[in-house]
C-alpha cells in the first residue's frame, strides 16, 4: 500500500489558491472549500495607533464580536485587519463575511481581490442603488469603459489627463514638496510640462517596461488572485523616471540635456515623481470611472438610499490597496458620521501597514487588529492543523463538500473509510481533527513550515511551498516508488542541509545508490533529529519501500542504542553553527583565503604529477612565488582551478584547460580533505582518506589535459620566443645583422639601457625588455629540452631554432603571433613599446615644431654659433642685450650644440616623420636633450636680434646720430657671410 495517492491535484490546486481571492464569494464551491480550509489562528489587538502602539492577544471571535456588535453611536465602525503581505488579512475578512451571514438589517457590499477593477468596485458599491447620481455614474462607467477598451488606449488617456492636471492645477499642498517655494513649484510644473508633453517621453513611459502600463493593468483589469501587489506598484516613484537619455539624442539639445539632468539628479526625479503621483489617483478616477461626477457625493447618495430603507451599510474590503484611485473618496465617505439622512455603517478592511501611512486621517478612526505573528505564537499544533485542513480538502469530492456545507453540516474527514487509515496515521501522524498528514509526517511538516516561513506566520508561503509544490512532486513520484526524490521540497532546501556534515550525505549516496536521494530527503525532513534514523523514520521508510543505511555505517554517534531507538540529541536547526565548507554547499561564498589554499594545492599536486615525466612535457615556473607554472607551452594559473561561488578567482575563458569543482557534497568532502592536509594533517585524517582516492583520477585527467595543451603549443612557443629574442637584442649598441652576430647580443647583451635612458617612458619600457628576455630564454630552453626528451638542460639547440631567428633578424617591432602570448611578459612589452613610442614622439615632435619656428633645418649652426658669439660680444658692449648674463647664456647655449643636434633636428623636422614603435630602439640615446639645447640656442638668438632691432630703432632721435643705412648694410653683410659659408660647405 505504499503507492497510494489519496488526493486529487485539481482539488489541491483549487483549495490552495495562493490567495483567498481565488475562491469566489457567494459561490457554492468557493464557500464550501473556504469553510473546509479555514483554521483558527490568534490575532493581536493593536492599540494606540499612531502613538507608538501596543498589542494584546486576541482571537478571531474577538474580531467578529467587535465587528458585529450593535452600533450604539453615529460614528462609523471601521475594523482594520493589518499585516504584511501574505499574512492572511484577506482570509480573515472573508471569514468575517462567512460568519456574519446576511442579516436582514444590513446592506452588504463585498469588494473582493478577485479581478477587481476600479469600474467593478464602483459598480459593486452602486449595486441595488437607484437615483439620479447613481444612474449618471453608471452611464459614465459604461462610457469610460468603452473609451479605454485596451491597455494602449488607457495608457494614452491616463498620461494625457495626468499632463493636464500637473500643468494647470494650482494646488500648493503637495506631499513631499512642502519645502519648495511657489516659484520652485511653478518651475517644476514647467519642467513636467516639457517632459509629459513630449511624444518620445510619453512613449518611453508607456512602453512594456514603463510604469504607466503597470498602473493601467491594475486599474483596468484588477489583480489576479494571488498576485503580490506592492504599494509602490500603485505609485510613480523616482525609479520610474530613471530614463536613458540615448532615446532623446536626435530630438534637440534642450530636451536631451533636460532628460540627462533628470537621469543624473535623483532629487529632481524624486520631486517630479512626487508631483505626478499627487495627481495620479485623480487622473485614474477620471479616466476609468468618468470625470464629471464627484464620487464622494455618489457614495453619500448610496448611504442616503440605504438609510431610507432603514438599513445599515456593511462593507468588506479584501485589500484596500487595490482601490487606489477611488480609495481617498471611499475613505472620506466611510468616515462621515451617520445622521437622519445618512445610514450607519461598519466596514472590515484589509490593508498593509505601509499603505496606512498615506491615509492617517482615515485609519486613526478605526479599530486595528494585526496578523503579523511569529510561528511560536501560532503554535506547532495549530500550524499542523492548518496544513491538515488543506490536505483534507484535497481528498474530498467537491460535490460532497458543497452538499455538506449547504446543509449546515461540518466538513467531513477525507480519511474516514480509507482501508489503510490506521497504519497510515500511525506511521505519518494526523492532526487534532484526525486529518492525516500523509505524505508528510509531523517532523516534516514542522521543518518545512519553518523553512517556508522563517520570519513569521506567512500562510501564503506555507501554501505555496509546503503544500502545492511538494504535493505535486509526491503525486508524480509515489506511484513510481521514488518518493521523496531530490525534487521534493527542492526550493526549500535543495542541499538537504540538516544532514551534516557533507560527508554523511556523500556516504548515503555511495552506500545506497538506488535510494540514496530518497533517504537524504527522509533523513533531512522526516527525521526527528536529522540525520539520525529514529523509530518513526524507519516506519515511514518501510511504508515507502526504502531501506535506510545503518547509522553506524555513516559514522553517526548512536550512543550504543539500537537503531530503532529515538536518538536523544539537540534538535538541529538550519541556523546551527556550521563550518565554511558546509555553508558553501548551501549557497554561501567560499572565502578567498580558503579558496587560495585549495587552488594552490591542486596546482602543486598536478605539477608534481607532470614533473614525474610520464607525460613528456617540461614543467617550470617563471616566478619565485609559484603563482603560475608552465606545462610545456601552456601556462597554468591558480585561477584555472574553478570553484563555484569562491572569492579570489576569475572566470575561465571558453576552451581553457581548467580543474572544475562541483558545488555538491562530493566537492565539499574533497575541499575539506585538502584544507586539512594544507593545515598539516594526514590525508587519512579527513573521511578516512577516501576523499584523496576520489580526487586522484580527477588530478590525472587534469594532468593529461595540461600536457596535451602544452605539447600542442610547443612550436608556437619556440617561434614566439625566438622572434622576441631577436627583436629584444636591438637594445644592444651593436645588435648584429646576421644570426651569428646577433646571438651573442641576444644571449648576453651589453646593455646600456637603464644607465643611458634619460626619460621615464623609455626606462619603463627597457625594464620590461629585461623581464621578457628572461622569460623568452627560459621558455625556449624548456621547449627545446622537452622536445629532446629528458636531455641535459642546455640553453637551446641553435639548429632547431635557426629558421625562426633568421626570419626575424631585421625586425625591430615586437609582435605576438598568437591572439594571446604564451609568455607572460611579451604582451606588456608590446604595449610598453607602443606607449613609449607615442609618448616620446609627442614630446619630441613638440620640441621640433618650436625649433622650426625659429631656425630653418638647412641652417649651419656651427658657423652661426661663431658669428652669434661675436655679435653677442658687440651687443653686450653697447648694452643692447638687456640683462648682464645674457651674453654668457648665449655663449653657453652656442657651445652646447653640435652637428649631431642638427642631424636629429633634420631627421624629425620633415612633416611626414613620426616616431614608430621600431624607432624606440634607436632612441635609447634620447635625442630630446639635444633638441632642447637647439631650442634654447634658437630662442636666445631670436631674443638677441629683437633687442638689437629695438636698440637701433631707438637711436633715430639720438643726438649722436646713427647711420641706419650703414647699420643695415653691416647686418646684411653678416647674413651674406653666413650664406657664403653655407655655399662653400655644400660644395
Amino acid at each position: 500500500m505504499n503507492n497510494i495517492v489519496c488526493w486529487k491535484r485539481d482539488r489541491i490546486q483549487y483549495a490552495t489558491a495562493i490567495d483567498v481571492g481565488g475562491l469566489e464569494v457567494d459561490d457554492a464551491l468557493g464557500d464550501a472549500v473556504f469553510a473546509a480550509i479555514h483554521q483558527e489562528i490568534p490575532v493581536l489587538h493593536y492599540r494606540d495607533v499612531g502613538v507608538g502602539g501596543s498589542t494584546s492577544s486576541a482571537t478571531e471571535d474577538d474580531v467578529l464580536n467587535t465587528f458585529t456588535a450593535p452600533l450604539s453611536s453615529n460614528e462609523p465602525r471601521l475594523v482594520f485587519i493589518r499585516g504584511g503581505r501574505g499574512t492572511g488579512k484577506s482570509h480573515l475578512v472573508r471569514w468575517l463575511k462567512s460568519q456574519t451571514g446576511n442579516p436582514a438589517s444590513w446592506h452588504i457590499v463585498y469588494i473582493e481581490k478577485r479581478n477587481t477593477s476600479l469600474k467593478r468596485v464602483t459598480e459593486k458599491i452602486l449595486a441595488g442603488i437607484t437615483g439620479e447620481r447613481a444612474e449618471k455614474l453608471r452611464r459614465q462607467l459604461a462610457q469610460a469603459s468603452s473609451e479605454v477598451s485596451s491597455n494602449e488606449e488607457a495608457v494614452s488617456a491616463l498620461i494625457a489627463r495626468l499632463h493636464h492636471l500637473v500643468k494647470f492645477d494650482t494646488d500648493q499642498s503637495i506631499k513631499g514638496l512642502n519645502g519648495l517655494s511657489s516659484a520652485e513649484l511653478e518651475d517644476l510644473r514647467a519642467t513636467s510640462d516639457r517632459l509629459l508633453g513630449d511624444y518620445t517621453f510619453r512613449a518611453v513611459l508607456s512602453d512594456s517596461s514603463g510604469p504607466l502600463l503597470r498602473l493601467v493593468k491594475l486599474a483596468l483589469g484588477g489583480a489576479d488572485p494571488g498576485q503580490n501587489i506592492d504599494e509602490e506598484d500603485l505609485h510613480l516613484t523616482e525609479r520610474d523616471l530613471y530614463i536613458d537619455p540615448a532615446d532623446f539624442e536626435d530630438l534637440g539639445s534642450q530636451l536631451y540635456e533636460l532628460v540627462r539632468r533628470v537621469r543624473s539628479v535623483r532629487q529632481l526625479r524624486t520631486e517630479l515623481a512626487a508631483l505626478w503621483d499627487h495627481y495620479l489617483p485623480r487622473a485614474k478616477a477620471e479616466v476609468f470611472t468618468g470625470a464629471s461626477t464627484d464620487l464622494l457625493e455618489v457614495f453619500e447618495d448610496v448611504r442616503r438610499e440605504i438609510a431610507s430603507r432603514g438599513l445599515e451599510l456593511c462593507v468588506f474590503i479584501e485589500d484596500l490597496v487595490l482601490l487606489h484611485g477611488i480609495d481617498k473618496q471611499l475613505a472620506q465617505a466611510l468616515t462621515i458620521p451617520a445622521s437622519r439622512e445618512l445610514c450607519k455603517l461598519r466596514a472590515a478592511i484589509a490593508v498593509t501597514d505601509g499603505y496606512l501611512s498615506s491615509m492617517d486621517t482615515f485609519t486613526d478612526r478605526g479599530i486595528h487588529f494585526t496578523l503579523d505573528l511569529g510561528l511560536t505564537m501560532v503554535g506547532e499544533q495549530r500550524l499542523r492543523d492548518f496544513v491538515g485542513r488543506y490536505l483534507n480538502a484535497g481528498r474530498l469530492d467537491h460535490t460532497t463538500l458543497v452538499e455538506k456545507h449547504q446543509t449546515g453540516k461540518s466538513t467531513p474527514n477525507g480519511c474516514a473509510g480509507c482501508p489503510v487509515q490506521e497504519s497510515c496515521h500511525q506511521t505519518f501522524g494526523a492532526s487534532d481533527s484526525k486529518h492525516g498528514f500523509y505524505p508528510f509526517n509531523r517532523p516534516a511538516l514542522d521543518r518545512l513550515i519553518e523553512l517556508a516561513s522563517p520570519a513569521g506566520f506567512l500562510p501564503r508561503e506555507i501554501i505555496r511551498q509546503v503544500l502545492r509544490a511538494p504535493l505535486e512532486t509526491a503525486e508524480d513520484e509515489i506511484p513510481k516508488g521514488i518518493f521523496p526524490s531530490e525534487n521534493f521540497a527542492r526550493r526549500l532546501d535543495e542541499v538537504r542541509s540538516f544532514v551534516r556534515p557533507p560527508a554523511v550525505r556523500q556516504a548515503i549516496k555511495r552506500l545506497s545508490p538506488a535510494t540514496g536521494e530518497a533517504e537524504l530527503s527522509l533523513r533531512n525532513f522526516y527525521a526527528e533529529i536529522p540525520p539520525h534514523a529514529d523509530k518513526q523514520l524507519h516506519g515511514v521508510a518501510a511504508y515507502l519501500g526504502i531501506k535506510l543505511v545503518d547509522d553506524a555505517a555513516l559514522d553517526l554517534d548512536v550512543g550504543g542504542r539500537d537503531r530503532t531507538t529515538t536518538v536523544e540529541k539537540t534538535k538541529p536547526t538550519k541556523d546551527a553553527p556550521v563550518d565554511e565548507i558546509e555553508l558553501w554547499t548551501t549557497g554561501s561564498r567560499l572565502g578567498a583565503a580558503t579558496a587560495r589554499k585549495v587552488r594552490k594545492w591542486i596546482c602543486e599536486a598536478v605539477v608534481g604529477i607532470l614533473a614525474g615525466g610520464s607525460h613528456g612535457v617540461e614543467v617550470w615556473s617563471p616566478k619565485a612565488s609559484t603563482a603560475e607554472w608552465y606545462i610545456g607551452s601552456h601556462r597554468l594559473r591558480m585561477s584555472d582551478v574553478s570553484i563555484p561561488r569562491a572569492q579570489g578567482g576569475t572566470a575561465a575563458k571558453v576552451g581553457e584547460v581548467t580543474f572544475d569543482f562541483g558545488s555538491d557534497d562530493d566537492a565539499a568532502v574533497i575541499l575539506t580533505g585538502i584544507i586539512a592536509v594544507v593545515d598539516g594533517k594526514e590525508i587519512s585524517s579527513s573521511h578516512r582518506g577516501q576523499w584523496f582516492l576520489d580526487l586522484l583520477p580527477k588530478l590525472d585527467r587534469f594532468a593529461a589535459e595540461l600536457a596535451a595543451a602544452g605539447r600542442q603549443g610547443r612550436e608556437r612557443v619556440i617561434a614566439e620566443s625566438a622572434s622576441a629574442l631577436m627583436t629584444l637584442r636591438n637594445e644592444s649598441p651593436a645588435p648584429g645583422s646576421t644570426v651569428r652576430e646577433a646571438l651573442p647580443q641576444m644571449l648576453r647583451p651589453k646593455a646600456r639601457m637603464l644607465a643611458e635612458a634619460s626619460n621615464t617612458d623609455l626606462t619603463a619600457f627597457l625594464k620590461s625588455v629585461k623581464i621578457a628576455r628572461r622569460d623568452a630564454l627560459l621558455a625556449l630552453r624548456n621547449q627545446v629540452v622537452a622536445s629532446k626528451g629528458r636531455g641535459a638542460p642546455v640553453l637551446f639547440d641553435v639548429a632547431s631554432c635557426y629558421k625562426y631567428f633568421r626570419a626575424d633578424i631585421d625586425s625591430k617591432v615586437l609582435t605576438i603571433r598568437s591572439s594571446e602570448s604564451t609568455l607572460p611578459a611579451l604582451a606588456d612589452v608590446v604595449a610598453n613599446q607602443n606607449r613609449a613610442a607615442q609618448r616620446i614622439g609627442e614630446s619630441l615632435l613638440g620640441i621640433v615644431g618650436k625649433v622650426r619656428d625659429l631656425l630653418p633645418p638647412e641652417e649651419d649652426v656651427t658657423t652661426v654659433a661663431r658669428l652669434v658669439i661675436d655679435l653677442a660680444n658687440e651687443a653686450q658692449a653697447h648694452g643692447v642685450l638687456g640683462t648682464a648674463d645674457a651674453r654668457d647664456r648665449i655663449v653657453d647655449a652656442s657651445r652646447a650644440i653640435d652637428s649631431k643636434c642638427m642631424i636629429d633636428y633634420r631627421r624629425f623636422a620633415k612633416t611626414e616623420a613620426d616616431v614608430r614603435p621600431e624607432d624606440v630602439w634607436d632612441l635609447i640615446d634620447d635625442p630630446r636633450p639635444r633638441l632642447q639645447a637647439l631650442l634654447i640656442f634658437a630662442t636666445l638668438i631670436d631674443r638677441m636680434f629683437v633687442n638689437v632691432e629695438t636698440y637701433l630703432a631707438g637711436r633715430v632721435d639720438d643726438s649722436e646720430g646713427v647711420d641706419l643705412m650703414s647699420a643695415a648694410q653691416e647686418l646684411r653683410a653678416l647674413a651674406d657671410s653666413v650664406d657664403v659659408t653655407l655655399e662653400d660647405d655644400t660644395k
